[in-house]
């Protein structure tokens, strides 16, 4: 995050602006240097005056400086000594003629499209004590001149494109108390010149591409309260003086290559509230240490290699807001301890290897996500153990080993907003889900036990969003009444035994982006209008009976970009489906008994099936199976035991068996009919 600039007291202010207006109405008495002002009117030219949004008195005569917006002087009138002109449309270049301005203490062009260099010649202001050019399109190095602005107590150079390394002639600025250099694009190490810094309070150094290691000369700075190199990429280990900071209030180190072990002196960090190490390569065990750090509000370790135990003394941390250390490879059960955690509401222990029950949560009134996926957990989900958790608003608890057991009846959560059971042995029927009218998220994919049904009638759940019933055992056809959820972005219905045909009013959803139906044993047309769905940016479609052409087979059949993996992926509609042949249908070879059949093979090969060839002696029918033919690949057969001169009527059906992509087995609709005679 980018580091807040401090707030004055109001005193502080009036006095100011007290200064400020004795300075205005000397302004008619006196008069700057011509230099100062000639330095003021370079400033105008250069970085686009006459497009100012606010510019009153400027290039007005000489004597008039003092009143120009933005332009401050000191009692007498006689230089200035502060130039502001923050959110007024700059654009251009910072001239280099600023250095005339000798008593300038403060100079703030901050969020407007100043480019170019900073002038080396910035470095000649040494009475300066506030530098800030915050957010512009600034480029190239930060000069080491600026290490020559002794009395600097605030730099901030936050959000340009500046390169190259931070100058170690910085650490020359002993007097410095904020220090912002993020989101820029600097290289090159952290100056050990840093640890000169005796009265910093606040470093930020965030979102850089800074290398190397944490320089243990940092442990030394007694005020500092902020420190954040998050999104760098710093190697080596945390520096074990880092736990000397005691003022230290946030800690941001997440985002970066760091390693080894997390210090157990960070637990000397009395006044910490907020410690983020996630995004690095950490080892070891959660050091217990962390449980004395009583302000802790925000303690954020995901993404690590971490392993052991979570320490049962994080469940202390009293006013602990957010507890996240998840995507590590801890073990061991979840501490009873945690369940003390009365501020706590946000819990995630995901993509462990946890194991045991689930914890009691019914006790911890602020909690409102719990993730606890991807682990090893066992025992029940029981709604009992969820309680009264009434500020509860998302719950994950997919893919763990939990014994087989109903979908818990969770409609006395009132602000259940997200509920994830993939994968979690759930058996029964689903008959409550409609109850939990403030769902925008339900996913229960991957639950193969549960009763054999229909999709169940969820048209009271107007707010759902994401619905996910992939691998849930439903039969029948997809019900029309999807269409009512119109906020629905996300549909997944894949691997599952539906049939019938592709439900049009699907179309009809706007905001649906990614739809799954995929593994299943829906036949007919797809609809040409699913080309014409504003959002629908995923489609899959494949192991089914679908038919499609033209622009709508080439919109269902692309490359796509998998949502769980990130991979690009081919979704081959046209390879995947079970089609009844339809080229290639003669006969020929007849004889008085007989006909030899001959047709294109249909795409769809790569998985075992048959064809079944059905007959009649009349268009109308009726038809029999005349014989089954095995191996997708095969073009012809012989029917034998015709009577003779005889005109037979005749089409063709496909079955894929099961396999690995679709538990299914699929049939065709019926191919177009042709007929064959056989001989007098």
């Amino acid at each position: 995050m980018a580091m807040k600039r401090q707030h004055f007291p109001c005193w502080v202010s009036v006095a100011f602006l007290g200064c400020l207006c004795f300075a205005a109405s000397n302004a008619a008495s006196a008069a700057i240097p011509p230099s100062e002002r000639a330095a003021l009117v370079a400033c105008y030219n250069a970085m686009g005056g006459p497009g100012w949004a606010r510019s009153t008195g400027w290039l007005g005569p000489a004597g008039t400086e003092c009143s120009w917006f933005g332009v401050t002087c000191d009692a007498a009138g006689s230089t200035v000594i502060s130039l502001s002109l923050i959110h007024n449309r700059l654009a251009g270049l910072i001239p280099a003629q600023l250095e005339s301005l000798t008593n300038l203490s403060n100079l703030d062009l901050d969020d407007d499209k100043l480019t170019g260099p900073i002038p080396p010649e910035l470095g000649h202001l040494t009475h300066l004590t506030t530098l800030s050019l915050v957010q512009h399109a600034l480029t190239g190095p930060i000069p080491t001149e600026l290490g020559n602005l002794t009395k600097l107590t605030s730099l901030h150079l936050d959000a340009n494109n500046l390169s190259g390394p931070i100058p170690p002639e910085l650490g020359n600025l002993t007097s410095l108390i904020t220090l912002g250099l993020a989101f820029n694009s600097l290289t090159g190490t952290i100056p050990t010149t840093f640890g000169a810094f005796q009265m910093l309070t606040a470093i930020d150094l965030s979102h850089n591409t800074l290398t190397g290691s944490i320089p243990s000369e940092l442990g030394s700075l007694p005020a500092l309260e902020f420190l954040d190199f998050d999104t760098n990429h710093l190697t080596g280990q945390i520096p074990a003086e880092l736990g000397n900071l005691s003022a230290l209030v946030y800690l941001f180190l997440d985002t970066n290559g760091l390693s080894g072990p997390i210090p157990v002196n960070l637990g000397n960090l009395s006044n910490l509230s907020f410690l983020t190490l996630q995004g690095n390569a950490l080892t070891g065990p959660i050091p217990a240490a962390l449980g004395s750090l009583r302000m802790l509000r925000y303690l954020d370790l995901d993404t690590n290699r971490l392993s052991g135990p979570i320490p049962a003394e994080l469940g202390t941390l009293s006013n602990l807001a957010l507890l996240s250390l998840s995507n590590n490879a801890l073990s061991g059960p979840i501490p009873v301890e945690l369940e003390n955690l009365a501020s706590l509401g946000d819990l995630q222990l995901q993509v462990n290897a946890l194991t045991g029950p689930i914890p009691v949560v019914a006790g911890m009134p602020s909690l409102e996500h719990l993730d606890l996926g991807f682990n090893q957990l066992t025992g029940d989900i029981s709604a009992a153990a969820f309680g009264s958790a009434q500020s509860l608003g998302r719950l994950t608890l997919d893919f763990n080993n939990f014994n087989p057991g109903p979908v818990p009846d969770l409609h006395t959560l009132p602000n259940l907003m997200s509920l994830n059971l993939r994968s979690t042995n759930r058996t029964g029927d689903l008959g409550l889900l409609g109850q939990l009218t403030k769902l925008s998220i339900l996913r229960l994919d991957f639950n193969a036990s549960l009763s054999a049904g229909p999709i169940p009638e969820l048209d009271g759940l107007t707010e759902l969003q994401v619905l996910g019933l992939a691998g849930t055992n439903r039969t029948g056809s997809i019900p029309d009444s999807l269409a009512s959820l119109r906020n629905l972005q996300e549909l997944y219905l894949d691997e599952n035994h539906l049939t019938g045909a592709f439900p049009s009013r699907l179309t009809t959803l706007l905001n649906l982006s990614r739809l799954g139906l995929d593994g299943n044993k829906l036949t007919g047309t797809v609809p040409g209008a699913l080309t014409q769905m504003p959002s629908l940016g995923y489609v899959d479609l494949r192991w089914n009976a679908f038919q499609a052409s033209g622009a709508t087979a080439a919109f269902v059949n692309r490359i796509e970009t998998d949502f769980a993996s990130g991979d690009r992926i081919h979704v081959d509609f046209r390879n995947t489906q079970t089609t009844a042949p339809r080229l290639g249908l003669v006969v020929n070879g007849a004889t008085r008994s007989s006909l030899v059949l001959h047709w294109k093979a249909i795409r769809y090969s790569s998985d075992a099936g048959f064809y079944s060839v059905f007959i009649s002696d009349s268009p109308a029918g009726p038809w029999a199976l005349a014989k089954r033919v095995d191996g997708k690949t095969a073009t012809e057969v012989t029917l034998s035991g015709l009577k003779p001169n005889t005109t037979y009527y005749l089409y063709l059906v496909t079955t894929t068996l099961a396999n690995a992509d679709n538990p299914n087995n699929v049939k065709s609709l019926a191919g177009p009919v042709f007929r064959g005679s056989t001989t007098p």
